[in-house]
């Protein structure tokens, strides 16, 4: 059983719900998909790995801009 992350933040997303299962393509093992709200607005699904990981922090919105 998968733990919940409704609620949980990751960089700028907030996870809303749960999401559909994605499958990988070569090594086929499943991963779940959660429903996120970015602080610009925009909701968007993101892979638990990618959220757990850090590697997704935000809907895409702050790429190009650099950090000062």
């Amino acid at each position: 059983m998968l733990k919940d992350l409704t609620g949980n933040r990751y960089g700028k997303l907030t996870v809303i719900k749960e999401g559909d299962i994605y499958i990988h393509n070569k090594t086929m093992k499943t991963t779940k998909k959660w429903v996120c709200r970015c602080d610009c607005g925009k909701i968007v699904e993101v892979r638990q790995d990618n959220l757990r990981s850090g590697f997704s922090k935000s809907c895409g919105c702050m790429r190009g801009v650099q950090k000062k």
